[in-house]
């Protein structure tokens, strides 16, 4: 398989041409391959970084706020709990990497 040579500042052909191994060149496409390497360039360096503040990070004490029997209310654990006002957040974001990982070979 020949392969001619160019010059990548003028764009002209260089008067060379390259003999390449048909046994390694000589493939038919592989389109998968192709998906992941775009798929890996497309998310290279790309990530979240919001971060919101769950139970542990709010402010407030760990004692209990009201009694657990006695007063015919429902049972309260925490003041930080997410259903209480100014409780943290149950499942919000968290600072990730989307970076997508691709096969060496």
């Amino acid at each position: 398989m020949q392969v001619p040579i160019y010059n990548f500042v003028t764009g002209s052909f260089a008067n060379e041409i390259i003999e390449l191994d048909q046994d390694i060149f000589n493939q038919p496409l592989r389109r998968d391959i192709v998906h992941k390497a775009f798929e890996y360039f497309e998310y290279k360096g790309r990530s979240v970084w919001k971060r919101v503040k769950t139970s542990g990070d709010v402010a407030g004490s760990g004692k209990k706020p009201a009694p657990q029997k006695g007063r015919g209310a429902a049972r309260q654990g925490n003041r930080r709990a997410p259903q209480r006002a100014g409780g943290g957040k149950a499942h919000g974001p968290v600072p990730r990497s989307l970076e997508f990982p691709i096969n060496n070979k």
